[in-house]
């Protein structure tokens, strides 16, 4: 198995009317010095390095492509063929013209990449490449640990009248069969914005992947590694003419290559003002570790100090007086991940008093010469959260991770680069990263959404906190919730009137929510509830037959409806406000719910969750078999649950759930205690992203059969069938749920209910953008 990569780098654009720039000077020599980084740093063979380039000749290339449409979409189909579940690490490098789609109400953002032979945009949809796309079937088709995507292109905005751009228009054989890759992807400039033409990105990239400055950190083995976070953090730092956007999908740490061996580096010291005779001295060692400072004398202005990378503790005293840093000032970082220079100021006789030190907090505590009796002199991190909330703070630098802290608490951390991620219940629910300086304090703040009108309706609605802003429920979630997720209410609450009678929530049973208890034996329904911060219209569409959803009495900005819809594969069409339709493929099944939640998440993106609900009143004509594992425990916990792995599985984060409760749910979920199918659909995708040989088997063995047996006609039980390496498998008529299923039969695109070239490659769900049916205005 070998990394693999794929360069296009295009200068020229010699068909364009004008609407893009003929000429890009520095995209070659941009791809060539990735090119170098490849093979130099990363030793990737040439044969494994895929590029397509104009210009001229590109240097030591012996897998070379011209830069025409189908040239770059042929490089990428030779990509697959030789590197199919051969390719743990694969690097995308994009270096020429870009745009983006019309963000439209539900921030839906497609990333265009633009091949030379680009002439306008009336008439060149099929010159271009959707990125989502060619990310989404390089994820299904090749396979892998991690896919790293370097896009510098603009993001500038067009409409979708614009240009319409066609799929890939390629059959890529079956689906890879050894994990699902984590996928990171660095912009050069941020949504709706152009990149400048010699912009600082590529060369500031090409920096941090050498190892460059704070690129790098050490993993928790001690082991230096240029990582995906510390090196979007050094780019961003370094490209001050535009803002370069990052996005990660997946539970990758992201070690990009290790730096061997560990580079010694030196400070170049200088006193001011010293005297060739001046003895001074200086202590230096490990941040935080004073039982491993050294101590070294040195006389006259200027001293060379050889040191490893690390966050280092520096302090020179003269005549038991401490110098004051001049440059670097001392509020700011004295980086010993590179070559280092400080400049420091000799100190005057007259200023020591009492035997000690006119400005102690000059004297750094975690190095020797501290006067005797002086605490630690740690900075100080004040953590602001409620009350439930725990924060777990890691050493992006050095792999380190503290233990769970709570709110309220101030602690003490050593200077560095540190995530905090913010969990309520072992889920985390938010994350900042915040430099932690060499002194001083700082506050680090869990910043949730703010509460709203919608929020306070819920909040009003059962008798919650509206001064906290936080939920209530049910004592059976034993106690608030302090997420502000406004989809994890609106499920909470929708599933208390289906999984039990509402009447035994006191909190929940006066909200108006449909009734379920009309519901015949054996029929199914499909009941859509949807939430915005600021509210939104919204109308709706199942199998063709629209109708606009309606607000919940009592609530602001909460809307439902609800469909009669056969068992089996359905389509379920929203649209928000006028913005465009999108329709999802969906699935019933007899005596459940398909409960749709539509609302948006913290970055303002749609956001949908889809559940197959057992409706409380009909559970005794579910299958005996069926009914006699559903989980005794509290319906509402283990929605709260199911809700979790859905929001992680959308991420494309590895589901790993955070405490003994929830691993026991994930194997409730693969061996059949089925409250919600659809849990089981999404474990079954996660074991096929890990690539896990010992659980396949298990999906292979048992869960296939439970699904075919008790939930038959569901598409994704076939495409999970293929994907876990079953033979003779018939692809179902209709498409699967989620996209990541659409890949296990290739020829499915042509058979789709709505046009291929429509799909949003970047969604959870089978998901058609533009599509019928139109609703009223």
């Amino acid at each position: 198995m070998s990394t693999r990569a794929l360069i296009v780098a295009i200068s020229n654009y010699p068909k364009s009317t004008g609407e893009v720039a003929t000429r890009i000077p520095d995209a070659l020599s941009a791809g060539e010095k990735f090119y170098e980084w490849l093979t130099a740093m990363k030793g990737i063979p040439t044969d494994n390095i895929f590029v397509c380039a104009d210009g001229g000749t590109f240097k030591g290339a012996t897998r070379l492509y011209p830069t025409e449409r189908e040239r770059i979409v042929g490089a990428i189909v030779d990509l697959v063929n030789s590197g199919q579940d051969q390719t743990p690490e694969l690097y995308v490098f994009f270096s020429g013209h870009g745009f983006s789609y019309q963000e439209s109400p539900e921030k839906r953002t497609i990333e265009v990449l633009v091949a030379s032979d680009f002439v306008s945009m009336a008439e060149s949809g099929t010159k271009c490449i959707d990125l989502p796309e060619v990310q989404t079937k390089l994820y299904a088709f090749l396979g892998g640990q991690h896919h790293y995507y370097f896009v510098d292109a603009c993001r500038t905005v067009i409409t979708p009248e614009d240009i319409e751009p066609i799929p890939l228009g390629r059959k890529l054989g079956r689906p890879a069969q050894r994990g699902r890759p984590t996928r990171y992807t660095l912009f050069s400039t941020s949504f709706g914005h152009p990149a400048a033409i010699n912009s600082r990105f590529a060369p500031a990239l090409l920096e941090g992947l050498y190892g460059k400055g704070r690129a790098k950190g050490y993993t928790p083995k001690r082991e230096l590694y240029v990582m995906f976070p510390l090196l979007a953090k050094y780019v961003k730092e370094h490209v001050e003419e535009q803002k370069v956007d990052e996005n990660k999908e997946g539970s990758g740490d992201g070690y990009i290559v290790q730096i061997q061996p560990v580079p010694t580096y030196k400070c170049k010291i200088k006193v001011v003002d010293a005297d060739p005779s001046d003895e001074f001295t200086l202590n230096y060692g490990p941040a935080g570790q004073p039982e491993f400072a050294k101590t070294v004398k040195f006389t006259g202005t200027n001293y060379e100090l050889p040191y490893s990378p690390g966050d280092l503790a520096l302090e020179i005293f003269y005549q038991g007086m401490p110098l004051r840093r001049l440059k670097p000032p001392s509020n700011q970082l004295l980086d010993f991940f590179d070559e280092a220079s400080a400049e420091f100021e000799k100190p005057q006789a007259s200023v020591r008093f009492r035997g000690g030190l006119e400005d102690e907090r000059l004297l750094d505590s975690r190095t020797k010469g501290r006067p005797e009796g002086r605490g630690p002199d740690f900075p100080t991190v004040n953590l602001v959260s409620p009350q439930g909330v725990e924060i777990v703070a890691r050493d992006l630098q050095h792999g380190r991770e503290s233990a769970p802290m709570f709110a309220g608490r101030t602690t003490s951390l050593r200077q560095g680069t540190y995530e905090f991620a913010f969990r309520e219940r072992g889920n985390t629910i938010s994350k900042v990263i915040r430099e932690v300086p060499e002194t001083g304090a700082i506050e680090v703040q869990w910043t949730p959404n703010e509460v709203g009108r919608v929020r306070e309706s819920i909040i009003e609605a059962t008798a919650g906190n509206a001064q906290l802003g936080i939920v209530d429920f049910s004592e059976t979630l034993e106690g608030p919730i302090v997420n502000r997720d406004l989809g994890l209410w609106l499920s909470l609450m929708g599933a208390s009137h289906i999984l039990q009678d509402p009447s035994s929530y006191s909190k929940l049973k006066d909200l108006r929510i449909g009734d379920f208890s009309t519901m015949l034996p054996d029929s199914s329904r499909i009941y859509l509830m949807a939430g915005f911060e600021p509210e939104r219209q919204i109308a709706a569409s199942v199998n063709r037959q629209p109708k606009r959803l309606a607000a919940i009495p009592g609530l602001h900005g909460v809307f439902q409806a609800s469909f009669d819809a056969p068992p089996g594969s359905n389509l379920i069409s929203i649209q928000l406000d006028h913005a465009e339709v999108r329709t999802y493929s969906s699935f019933c099944l007899p005596n459940r719910v398909t409960f749709m939640v539509i609302s948006d998440d913290a970055e303002g993106r749609l956001a949908i969750k889809q559940f197959f609900l057992p409706v409380f009143h009909l559970k005794n004509r579910l299958d005996p078999m069926v009914r006699g594992r559903l989980n005794n425990e509290p319906p509402l916990k283990t929605m709260f649950a199911m809700y979790g792995f859905q929001t992680q599985f959308a991420r494309g984060r590895r589901l790993d759930p955070p405490n003994l409760d929830d691993k026991s749910r994930w194997w409730d979920a693969l061996y059949g205690k089925w409250l919600d199918p659809m849990t089981c659909l999404i474990v079954c995708y996660d074991i096929i992203r890990r690539g896990d040989e010992e659980l396949k088997k298990t999906v292979r063995g048992t869960v296939v059969h439970n699904l075919q047996t008790y939930f038959p006609g569901m598409p994704d039980t076939a495409a999970i069938a293929t994907l876990s390496e079953m033979d003779n498998v018939v692809m179902p008529t209709n498409p699967p749920l989620f996209m990541e299923g659409l890949a296990a039969f290739p020829d499915w695109e042509d058979h789709l209910p709505y046009p291929a070239k429509d799909l949003d490659y970047g969604a959870t769900w089978t998901t058609w953008i533009g599509t019928e049916p139109k609703f009223e205005s």
